[in-house]
């Protein structure tokens, strides 16, 4: 929400710094440390966030860091992912009751 447009590694590494401060909070009060996701399962459920149709991916590219990666591809928040709350919890159950 903070940026009108971001690439998938964007949003996770900043998801894992935010993480990164709860940690140190929970750590200060005697709480164990939230474990965090992964990059690949972080990217799955990106795929059914675009799927849902809470982002869409706009016109900006830009090339990766190292040459054997693909292409940045940059995202933004639909109007149903700036008003949904349930599927960006958990977006499987939301398409798919039945899986759960």
């Amino acid at each position: 929400m903070q940026h009108s447009e971001s690439s998938c590694a964007d949003i996770f590494r900043a998801l894992r710094e935010n993480l990164e401060g709860i940690n140190t909070m929970r750590i200060e009060i005697g709480e164990k440390p939230i474990r965090g996701c992964t990059y690949n399962s972080f990217a799955k459920y990106f795929f059914w966030y675009i799927l849902m149709g809470l982002v869409e991916s706009t016109d900006r590219h830009e090339p990766a860091i190292y040459n054997f990666l693909k292409e940045r591809h940059f995202y933004r928040l639909t109007d149903k992912g700036k008003t949904e709350i349930r599927a960006w919890e958990d977006p499987i159950a939301v398409s798919h009751p039945e899986f759960r």
